[in-house]
């Protein structure tokens, strides 16, 4: 969106957004400043590195749904992950190639929370 000037308009985002937001994001990134340093970021370098983004309860959330998956599936903790199945289930597919960048992705239609083991 361009604003009459033939500059492009600053994107906000409500109180209501920012507060929702502010649910599972760190609130330090939702500040004008830290969004105006990371849009300039991006724009010089075409790349962000966002250290703790999470909040510290989703991240604690998140942090221990996959350590309890990786001693599940054996992984982490000095042992090995060799195994091309690991972490693949009913909710968890793998994506990628192997030989170049293997990922999983969360199936919404599996039903239950991607945050289960």
């Amino acid at each position: 969106e361009t604003e009459g000037n033939g500059t492009e308009s600053e994107p906000t985002f409500s109180s209501e957004d920012g507060k929702y937001l502010g649910e599972y994001i760190n609130k330090a990134y939702l500040t004008e400043e830290s969004l105006n340093e990371i849009r300039t970021r991006f724009e010089e370098e075409s790349s962000v590195k966002l250290r703790h983004f999470l909040n510290d309860e989703w991240s604690s959330k998140i942090k221990a749904a996959f350590t309890r998956q990786d001693k599940g599936d054996k992984v982490g903790e000095n042992n090995p992950s060799l195994d091309y199945h690991v972490g693949i289930n009913e909710k968890w597919k793998a994506v990628g190639p192997a030989h170049k960048q293997r990922f999983l992705q969360y199936q919404e239609g599996s039903g239950g929370s991607a945050l289960s083991a």
